[in-house]
């Protein structure tokens, strides 16, 4: 991406565009709305980008999309995700609005991955150095290659058992091993899953001797 490009989309989006929801574990998270990315990803690439959904996957109580930018001979991928609403009585009340916001979440978060919106995510992750979204970590040997699709969805499917939000979950590889889950190495993306099978290995035990 050319320096027009860049700028276009490191500008902050103005205040009065930028909203603010109850976080789940409290506080205020600071957020924009989708369209207003979508307009900002036109701006800068003339219409000429494209967001495709890899793969969805749908748990008891939320959805965890793939999602996939294609931009200025850039390609960002992200995980979004929504919680499942149900009614009072525990029936589904719109699944296909509920996976269309966690699309939204992906789009949003691939998008800053180019840039967009950064600094919004730095704040939610609790990430100090933006670089650590946007660049990729330098290649290690032969662990540079991506992760596979069955590592990533085993990834967020222990993590859902865990009660791991995907912003935590980003967080956390981001924290760990330099990158979010779809920039890991297969070895990382592996001891990840590790991990995360051992936790809820331990939390099954825990629960059966309550």
């Amino acid at each position: 991406m050319d320096k027009t490009v860049r700028k276009v989309l490191a500008t902050p989006f103005a205040k009065d565009l930028i909203k603010t929801r109850q976080g789940r574990g409290g506080g205020q998270w600071k957020y924009v709305e989708g369209a207003q990315y979508i307009n900002r990803l036109n701006d800068a690439f003339e219409g000429d980008w494209s967001f495709e959904l890899v793969s969805h996957q749908i748990g008891q109580d939320s959805i965890v999309v793939h999602g996939r930018i294609r931009a200025g001979g850039v390609v960002k991928e992200a995980f979004g995700g929504s919680e499942i609403t149900r009614r009072k009585n525990g029936d589904l009340l719109s699944i296909i609005d509920d996976l269309k916001s966690a699309a939204t979440d992906a789009l949003k978060k691939a998008a800053s991955l180019l840039g967009l919106g950064l600094a919004l995510y730095v704040d939610r992750l609790e990430v100090i150095d933006e670089e650590a979204l946007t660049t990729p970590p330098e290649p290690r040997d032969d662990r540079h290659e991506t992760p596979k699709e069955s590592q990533l969805s085993a990834i967020h499917s222990l993590a859902s058992k865990l009660g791991i939000s995907p912003d935590k979950l980003a967080a956390t590889s981001i924290k760990d091993y330099g990158s979010p889950p779809p920039r890991l190495s297969v070895a990382d993306a592996q001891d990840l899953v590790d991990r995360l099978a051992k936790a809820v290995v331990k939390k099954e035990k825990e629960e059966e001797a309550a």
